[in-house]
């Protein structure tokens, strides 16, 4: 897709830079720089415009078909009116800081990032800045009582300027449209509403809709009446005109046709409005009172974000994913004196002259600067000259090993910015150096994973994502049970969170054989064991990823920390977690429980893991030749289910069923 045909300059008047420092748990400082830059337009000839859109005759450039861009050319028009790839987003004043980091968020999980810049519109640059020639879309998140000279801006953006605005329960509908308040509704409130196919989804609401559309419409989300509201056609509703600023009383039913909770109108000066009460544009956590709101926003988020990018498909806004990034190098780090050095030297004789460790999947190539070599999807350059504490875009080192206390696990870091997933990374070394060196690989973004319909899925930033190889003697006590390693990788990264003071009662918890949830309710994290036996060795290489930063397109831990913080105001305040701290405290509890493990035995590591899963006493019905109910009673010799029926007492393994936690089912899948 090519981009708008725009010369760009940006303006003499700034905003000032403001910095903020935010302490966080492990009193490492963080510094919030934010700056707002809007790129002016400059004039640009005919015979430009001519030259360049020849070359894209059907490209859609923010809702202009480059053919209309001709025809203005043709008419006259030096300068025709194109749209600088700008999103702006306007959050009132209080707290607008916050408020913008969950709107822009929101969006970038919509839109394709590559094609637009989201921008911060500060109240103070309403007035003082020229943003109304720079924006493909201004964005207005829930401010119900707009100054006047603000809502005057900003309504001429669209009447004069021919603007597109997406505005979320904000004072500036009335322009657009009348604004209805039902009677007994008091701020936003949780809403079940209709999308597409009859489907149901749980947002919030503002207390208004919308009836009276100043220009041609098109409803989206219709104004449904409760079954009260329909029996009562006296109900009354009142209306709030903020233009003459008072209040009329009138009946709903005069109001049966034409009412929205989302509607799209094309003004009579050519620009575009979309009005919404469902309040899709923030975190919907923000609105949660309870454990119950809490996660039924949650198991609606994915939804909510579809709902918002259809909405903005509507607006010519590029919601494609435009194009995954490029993978990056490997920077081989450790902390200790000579570690490196002594692991490298562990497979110097299998390296080629140039540096090469072969493998099948993935071959790594060892080098002190990076050389103009690229990484690919089948060779990762490693660059093994790097300060150990190097600045990365994802992942920040000097928490890592701020935060490691183990003896070998984590020691030796193979971290990488961009890669198609971190899981044969280590393919080609296994094999080749001393047991158990402490070797993990760490990805600020993979690329390999499918999404639903075959769709390329890039993972989100704060995820944290690892792979470690792992050697175990097959005489050794978790050599003999070896299915109970995937179980002891979900509980370090449990233990992880839980053992901070203060975290331990979060609500995060196991599910059965390897999955990390909030609750019942939504799957945070999971892990992947493969393992190959030699000899009498047993070699696993185990992969994770769970969600700690990453509010969408589902939930993440530090959702959870807020949920407490908001459920628990008398108490102190939990600080937000990242990436580089928890998978630093993953390994050291995965290093106790494995020696715990080898010690105390299964029994031990039981009891530890039957405090945080979801299973005790739960009763299933199993799916074999009949139907059959039981009881799960926990986890056998070797780590799989237990489920205790009227008949007998059955061993449900992993890789042959699926648990169903929705219906309490037990399916056991027929085996070739």
């Amino acid at each position: 897709q090519q981009q708008p045909i725009v010369e760009q300059q940006p303006i003499v008047q700034q905003q000032p830079i403001v910095h903020q420092s935010i302490a966080s748990n492990n009193n490492v400082e963080v510094d919030h720089t934010e700056t707002f830059v809007i790129p002016q337009s400059k004039q640009i000839s005919a015979e430009t415009v001519r030259k360049q859109t020849a070359q894209i005759p059907h490209t859609r450039i923010h809702g202009l078909q480059s053919e209309s861009l001709l025809d203005n050319v043709k008419n006259g028009n030096e300068n025709p009116r194109m749209k600088p790839p700008n999103i702006l987003v306007y959050c009132g004043i209080k707290d607008s800081v916050r408020k913008f980091a969950q709107v822009q968020s929101s969006l970038e999980a919509c839109i394709n990032t590559e094609a637009y810049t989201i921008y911060h519109l500060k109240h103070d640059s309403i007035l003082s800045s020229p943003w109304r020639n720079n924006a493909a879309l201004l964005v207005i998140s829930s401010c119900t009582h707009l100054r006047e000279e603000a809502e005057t801006e900003m309504i001429n953006f669209v009447l004069k300027d021919g603007g597109t605005l997406l505005s979320f329960n904000s004072s500036v509908d009335s322009a657009f449209a009348e604004r209805l308040e039902e009677e007994g509704i008091d701020g936003e409130r949780l809403v079940s509403f209709k999308f597409k196919d009859d489907q149901y989804i749980t947002s919030v609401r503002g207390r208004f809709f919308y009836s009276g559309f100043k220009g041609r419409s098109e409803v989206i989300v219709p104004y449904e009446l409760s079954e009260l509201q329909k029996n009562d056609a006296s109900n009354a509703v009142h209306r709030k005109d903020i233009n003459l600023g008072e209040d009329h009383v009138r009946n709903i039913s005069s109001h049966l046709q034409n009412r929205a909770l989302v509607v799209k109108i094309k003004c009579d000066g050519g620009g575009t409005t979309v009005l919404s009460q469902l309040l899709l544009e923030r975190d919907p956590i923000e609105y949660a009172k309870d454990q119950d709101s809490f996660a039924a926003l949650k198991q609606s988020n994915t939804d909510r974000l579809a709902v918002l990018r259809d909405i903005l498909t509507s607006l010519d806004i590029d919601t494609s994913s435009g194009t995954i990034p490029s993978l990056t190098p490997c920077i081989l780090l450790a902390q200790r004196v000579g570690l490196k050095e002594s692991f490298l030297e562990s497979f110097k004789h299998r390296l080629k002259d140039n540096g090469l460790l072969k493998s099948q999947k993935m071959s790594l190539k060892f080098m002190q600067s990076l050389d103009q070599f690229t990484a690919t999807s089948t060779c990762l350059p490693v660059i093994t000259d790097c300060e150990v504490d190097a600045q990365m875009e994802y992942f920040n080192p000097r928490t890592y090993w701020k935060n490691l206390t183990t003896s070998k696990l984590g020691q030796i870091l193979f971290y990488t910015d961009v890669i198609t997933s971190t899981m044969p990374v280590f393919d080609g070394l296994q094999f080749s150096i001393p047991d158990n060196m402490g070797l993990i690989a760490v990805a600020g973004r993979q690329t390999s994973g499918r999404g639903r319909g075959g769709n390329s899925w890039l993972s989100p930033a704060g995820c944290a994502m690892f792979t470690l190889p792992l050697s175990l003697s097959v005489y050794s006590e978790l050599g003999q049970r070896v299915s109970f390693l995937q179980h002891m990788i979900s509980l370090s990264v449990v233990h992880s969170v839980l053992t901070l003071p203060g975290y331990e009662n979060l609500d995060i918890k196991l599910k059965w054989p390897n999955d990390i949830y909030y609750g019942k309710e939504m799957k945070l994290g999971g892990v992947l064991v493969t393992s190959t036996i030699v000899d009498s060795t047993i070699y696993a290489t185990i992969g994770c990823g769970f969600n700690v930063s990453n509010s969408n397109p589902t939930i993440c831990i530090n959702d959870v920390i807020r949920l407490w913080n908001t459920s628990h105001p008398q108490l102190s305040e939990l600080s937000p977690l990242n990436s580089s701290q928890l998978i630093a405290r993953t390994m050291n509890c995965l290093e106790a429980l494995l020696q715990s493990f080898e010690r105390n035995g299964h029994k031990s590591f039981c009891d530890q893991y039957y405090k945080s899963w979801l299973h005790g006493n739960s009763k299933v019905h199993l799916q074999l030749d009949k139907d059959t109910e039981g009881v799960i009673v926990g986890l056998d010799d070797y780590g799989f289910l237990l489920v205790r029926t009227p008949d007998d007492v059955i061993s449900v393994q992993p890789d042959g069923n699926s648990f169903d936690m929705l219906h309490n089912l037990i399916h056991t899948k027929p085996r070739s």
